[in-house]
């Protein structure tokens, strides 16, 4: 009779208690694969595009002479233009338009829907992520990280609660003239 009740107490609560337990773990162990998959796949994501755009621009200067940006904050969504008339192309002005050799993309860079930016501050032109966008060190750009004239990208771009994310910079400095 013994035997028979603890085979029944084992068949009854000790396999279901295990079974569930086994697949919460399993579930919570993917979701924690899934929460740090999913930041190195950003900090991917925008370390390519970034140095992406780097490029572009190093060339569009190279060839075309980039004079400067009419605004602030310039979303990065003009790469994809082929022709143009006059000296501006997006916020972009240029002093050789006629060098023009786009389109430099097929379709513009975006990261979690958002355009890159070319931003101005008193130490010279940045490309960052878009406003709106979490990074992977969990600051959203814009919000805990705002975008003025007054923000310091050179130092933020090393600091690991800004933009940097282990080592890596989630802003770089854009350099225009001949």
């Amino acid at each position: 009779m013994e035997r028979a009740h603890l085979q029944y107490v084992v068949s009854r609560y000790v396999i279901p208690a295990s079974v569930v337990t086994i697949m919460g773990a399993l579930i919570a162990l993917s979701a924690v694969n899934f929460f740090y998959e999913q930041q190195r796949t950003d900090l991917n994501v925008i370390t390519h595009d970034l140095a992406l755009l780097a490029n572009i621009f190093e060339r569009i200067n190279d060839e075309c002479g980039i004079l400067g940006f009419d605004h602030q904050k310039n979303h990065i969504n003009f790469l994809n233009v082929e022709k143009f008339a006059g000296s501006e192309v997006g916020p972009m002005n240029l002093a050789n338009p006629h060098n023009w050799k786009g389109p430099y993309v097929q379709d513009n860079p975006t990261v979690q829907g958002h355009e890159y930016l070319v931003v101005r501050t008193r130490k010279g032109l940045y490309l960052t992520p878009g406003e709106g966008v979490e990074l992977p060190n969990g600051k959203v750009v814009g919000r805990d990280l705002p975008l003025s004239h007054e923000t310091d990208l050179e130092k933020l771009s090393i600091a690991p609660d800004a933009f940097s994310y282990r080592g890596s910079p989630l802003a770089l400095p854009l350099r225009i003239g001949k």
